[in-house]
């Protein structure tokens, strides 16, 4: 982002029996760190994740791209049960 990062403020979460502060703000670029490394060392299924660069076009015709990860990232029985096909 050029010059402004967005904010995200976690809700009050209770772990056990301790309260933790209302309002934690992250920022989104320590947010994507955080996932795209948690992404690359993925290795539940003893496979490691591959990162790829995904080219497209947009309704406008420019070209985009974004970082796509591969790997199962979630079992079969999780898929088969939050399948985001089932209309």
């Amino acid at each position: 982002m050029l010059g402004c990062e967005e904010r995200f403020t976690a809700p009050d979460e209770r772990i056990r029996g301790r309260s933790l502060p209302q309002k934690r703000t992250v920022s989104a670029r320590a947010q994507r760190r955080t996932l795209i490394a948690g992404l690359r060392s993925f290795r539940a299924f003893g496979k490691r994740t591959i990162l790829t660069t995904t080219r497209s076009r947009d309704s406008a015709g420019s070209c985009v791209e974004v970082e796509t990860f591969i790997n199962e990232f979630w079992t079969s029985k999780q898929r088969a049960a939050n399948s985001p096909y089932h209309a």
